[in-house]
């Protein structure tokens, strides 16, 4: 991931707050998984996942299948 990228998602979630808390430990579902906002939002959550040890199971829709090093992700064809 880019530093400019890591760099927006921090700012994003000190935004947000604890609002994020809600998140934890729970699955989501994001359709639309490589488009430009489903692509975001996916970032995000791995992010989180990463650096807040959040622990949210993704699953994502996309067009073509993708293969993710993440646990965390997967991609529904």
């Amino acid at each position: 991931m880019n530093t400019i990228l890591e760099h927006e998602l921090e700012q994003i979630y000190r935004e947000l707050g604890n609002r994020t808390d809600a998140f934890a430990n729970q699955s989501i579902l994001i359709t639309g998984a490589t488009g430009l906002i489903g692509s975001y939002l996916v970032d995000f959550f791995v992010w989180l996942n990463k650096n807040h040890n959040s622990n949210v199971k993704i699953f994502a829709t996309a067009t073509s299948a993708r293969h993710s090093p993440d646990s965390n992700i997967t991609y529904i064809q």
